[in-house]
């Protein structure tokens, strides 16, 4: 019994949580896109890690083999990307960002399936960030 609730533990510390979720299809259907980010809250400015999974939306399983290009824009000024085309073997992929304070629109447009091209496809996604707290521990009177 000690072994199964220390092994339960250990899982918990390995796997990451990701709880802000989103899942939408592309423009025209062929897959379904669904991002999380980490953490759950992004804190504007700060590292935010946006796993993205392309799931084919007949089998509702994670579609392997997809090229992506991914952009990220606040206020229509782009914050991030977009980042040159690039495959997933396994269906889902994690990119790095610094999300600005406010509404970000995450693009991921979808190039290819299976190492065939098709028309570009995208997906939009909305991400509300609030600003940094301010930190007034340093503050001088």
């Amino acid at each position: 019994m000690r072994f199964l609730i220390a092994l339960l533990l250990m899982i918990s510390f390995v796997v990451p949580i990701f709880a802000e979720s989103q899942q939408l299809s592309t423009d025209k259907g062929t897959l379904n896109i669904k991002i999380e980010t980490d953490p759950e809250n992004p804190i504007a400015n700060e590292q935010t890690k946006i796993k993205i999974s392309f799931i084919n939306p007949k089998t509702n399983s994670i579609q392997e083999h997809v090229d992506y290009k991914v952009e990220a824009t606040n206020a229509q000024k782009v914050i991030f990307g977009p980042i040159p085309l690039t495959h997933t073997a396994i269906g889902t992929g994690t990119i790095p960002m610094n999300l600005q304070d406010g509404e970000n629109k995450i693009k991921i447009d979808v190039e290819g399936i299976v190492f065939n091209p098709i028309p570009p496809e995208s997906a939009t996604f909305s991400v509300f960030v609030k600003g940094a707290s301010a930190d007034t521990s340093s503050a001088k009177p």
